[in-house]
């Protein structure tokens, strides 16, 4: 980091506060609907197979297999709520030694919405907002994707720097964007538990499927 830092202050001012109403609008309503695409997806299967006159081992493997997904699809939605995607927290690690800037702009009183949302020094970044330092990254990189705009280079910004969302209010590296559906970031440490989700999704959907068309052509004969 910059020679230019001083000892911060003791007292710091808190984290800023989370969109708390806004992330559980998001969570109740991403529920919601999945949980309604579950149901009728479950009701889909099991309500036409139970119209052939027999049953077989297909109708009960695809009884049990909506059933498993829809229970597989829960566990990684409460994973999800769960698990921390990272959110860089306040320690000695992460806010020492502050940015000289910052330690004058705190001593001054002056509020902190009037700084820019980043301090760089020596390719190592701090957020003003949490008031912490996020990851290492070379200045080179940083100086470079930092006049991108699209959405590619953008992302390439966000792994190298982390981000700062503006619902959660946190600094989280290694960020991917903040869901809707699920009123929480998502990062490396929870991204596996979506694409689960989202492929078990897609399978309650073919499942469903299947067992129409396997009713209508059983019952076509």
């Amino acid at each position: 980091m910059s020679s230019a830092t001083m000892d911060p202050p003791t007292n710091l001012p808190p984290m800023p506060k989370p969109n708390k109403q806004k992330r559980v609008m998001q969570a109740g309503t991403g529920f919601l609907l999945g949980g309604a695409a579950a149901a009728a997806f479950i009701a889909t299967t099991i309500g036409s197979l139970s119209l052939l006159d027999t049953g077989s081992a297909v109708t009960s493997v695809l009884s049990v297999l909506v059933i498993t997904e829809s229970v597989v699809a829960f566990g990684c939605w409460l994973a999800i709520m769960m698990v921390d995607p990272g959110t860089v927290k306040r320690s000695a690690e992460t806010t020492e030694p502050m940015p000289g800037k910052i330690v004058s702009h705190l001593a001054s009183g002056e509020p902190m919405d009037s700084l820019p949302m980043l301090v760089v020094e020596d390719g190592e970044i701090f957020c003003t907002q949490c008031l912490v330092w996020r990851r290492k990254t070379s200045l080179k990189d940083f100086t470079t994707v930092a006049h991108w705009t699209c959405c590619v280079p953008r992302r390439r910004y966000v792994e190298l720097c982390g981000h700062h969302c503006e619902i959660c209010n946190r600094c989280v590296p290694d960020f991917h964007g903040h869901s809707n559906m699920l009123g929480t970031c998502i990062s490396n440490r929870n991204i596996y538990f979506l694409a689960v989700l989202l492929f078990m999704g897609g399978l309650g959907f073919m499942t469903a499927l299947s067992s129409v068309f396997i009713v209508f052509f059983q019952r076509d004969k």
